[in-house]
């Protein structure tokens, strides 16, 4: 197996402004232009690499919201745990990719994170997003702010 170095290299990932424990590059936005959810112009779409480090879900584990779609796509290395919040059933809800899943799309304004939970492990993984990614619509927060939607 590459080591996750290899990949940094190879694709020029630079560490994630909003992660201690990964790197991402945008590789693709498409020159099209839509109209996104907040009635501005945007990109139909965007890829992203990321690349997942060791971490474990913890109270401060950075959760991510965007206003559109997120498709995310297992690439190399160790699996990918994907948490997500649905605020429906009011419950953290986990999907594997790497083993027999290999992506898996997150519904517009809803709370995610990745983790890579092997120890000494990594994941390459890529997020296509549609209408494309703009950092002006994301909001983070740390897990442990988000309990509230979890009460049942």
């Amino acid at each position: 197996m590459k080591d996750k170095e290899y990949w940094i290299k190879k694709f020029d990932l630079q560490p994630h402004p909003k992660e201690e424990k990964g790197y991402f590059k945008e590789t693709f936005r498409d020159e099209f232009q839509v109209t996104g959810t907040a009635g501005k112009s945007r990109s139909a779409s965007t890829l992203i690499y990321f690349l997942h480090l060791h971490d474990t879900l913890q109270p401060t584990t950075t959760f991510f919201k965007v206003q559109s779609v997120e498709s995310i796509h297992w690439y190399y290395g160790d699996p990918v745990n994907l948490y997500y919040i649905d605020e429906a059933k009011k419950s953290l809800e986990k999907v594997v990719l790497g083993e027999e899943d290999f992506h898996f799309c997150f519904p517009r304004d809803t709370w995610f994170t990745r983790l890579c939970e092997k120890e000494d492990g990594y994941a390459l993984v890529g997020a296509s997003v549609a209408p494309g990614f703009d950092f002006e619509d994301l909001v983070t927060t740390e897990f442990q702010t988000l309990q509230h939607l979890l009460q049942k």
